[in-house]
């Protein structure tokens, strides 16, 4: 549920803030999404596979096998070695920013580019991380060093962890 910005505000104030609670809440039109972007963009059968039997599942239909269970494809997937596990269940984030370089692209209008200032807190740590490692670090909840924008692209406007400003 979209919320409007209710700042220090108690918990019945957020929701009386809300778009369902709002006049403009009869205009609004609701949308469903109907494509998984993740299987579309990367080519992935199985996420595809996977997608189209939740959107089934979504529409009140069960997708039944053969014995007349409910199959989800590849709902539980197993792996050999720790390594694999590591990969399935923390994933880099390089697969985020390829779809998020997708999308820019297909917005119209001038492209504007931000680069980040990364430096450590001591100078002799600059011998041990370098700038440019620094640059290559994508960490959970901060944008890349590079950051791709043009009017009209969605940002999530949301404060710097309290540990990262805290040494500036």
């Amino acid at each position: 549920m979209l919320r409007f910005v209710a700042r220090n505000k108690c918990q019945t104030d957020e929701v009386r803030a809300c778009l369902k609670s709002s006049t403009l809440w009869l205009q609004i039109k609701t949308l469903s999404l109907s494509t998984n972007m993740r299987a579309h963009l990367l080519a992935d059968s199985t996420s595809a596979a996977f997608g189209e039997d939740i959107l089934v599942l979504g529409e009140g239909k069960d997708p039944k096998n053969d014995r007349g269970d409910i199959s989800i494809s590849e709902l539980c997937n197993t792996v050999d070695n720790p390594s694999d596990l590591l990969e399935r269940v923390f994933p880099n984030l390089e697969p985020v920013s390829a779809i998020n370089d997708q999308l820019i692209s297909q917005i119209l209008g001038e492209e504007h580019i931000y680069k980040s200032t990364d430096r450590t807190s001591d100078l002799q740590d600059i011998v041990n991380c370098p700038v440019e490692f620094l640059n290559s670090l994508e960490p959970a909840g901060l944008p890349p060093h590079i950051l791709r924008l043009r009017v009209g692209c969605p940002i999530i406007d949301k404060p710097i962890p309290y540990w990262i400003s805290k040494s500036n």
